[in-house]
């Protein structure tokens, strides 16, 4: 008996996968549940497509569309589908809904710095005339 002690982390989580999917179940609409296991799906089982699904759900739900969520929702559309207009939107709602919340405005950095390390490659290719277009993908340079 291991005395049914929580802690020990790490691995595939399987039981609290469980809860969450029964709980869920019970509560389809529940926004704080449904954001919460799309957290623990991308930051403990490393499913950024499942979250990315239950990011959606969260968000449809009322009160879902919290700073937190959308910037989530906006890291999960830049790393599976490589959207940088799309996330971009997102990360905007999100800094818009919660300007002073440390972590949308983290993940938000980090988002412009990994777009901004993309830009700086097509640029390499692209704009051949000295100009550049840092982080704002609605500007176009004409030669």
């Amino acid at each position: 008996d291991n005395g049914g002690g929580g802690g020990g982390g790490g691995g595939g989580g399987g039981s609290v996968d469980g809860y969450y999917e029964e709980m869920i179940q019970r509560y389809p609409g529940d926004a704080l549940l449904l954001g919460n296991y799309a957290r623990f799906l991308k930051e403990v089982k490393g499913d950024e497509r499942k979250a990315e699904e239950y990011c959606e759900r969260a968000m449809l739900s009322e009160n879902g569309r919290d700073g937190e969520m959308l910037s989530m929702y906006g890291d999960l559309i830049w790393k599976n589908h490589g959207d940088g207009v799309r996330a971009q939107s997102y990360f905007d709602q999100a800094v818009q809904s919660s300007p002073d919340d440390c972590h949308v405005l983290a993940s938000y950095a980090r988002f412009l710095w990994d777009t901004e390390e993309d830009d700086e490659e097509e640029e390499e290719i692209t704009y051949e005339n000295g100009f550049s277009t840092y982080n704002n993908p609605s500007v176009s340079v004409v030669s």
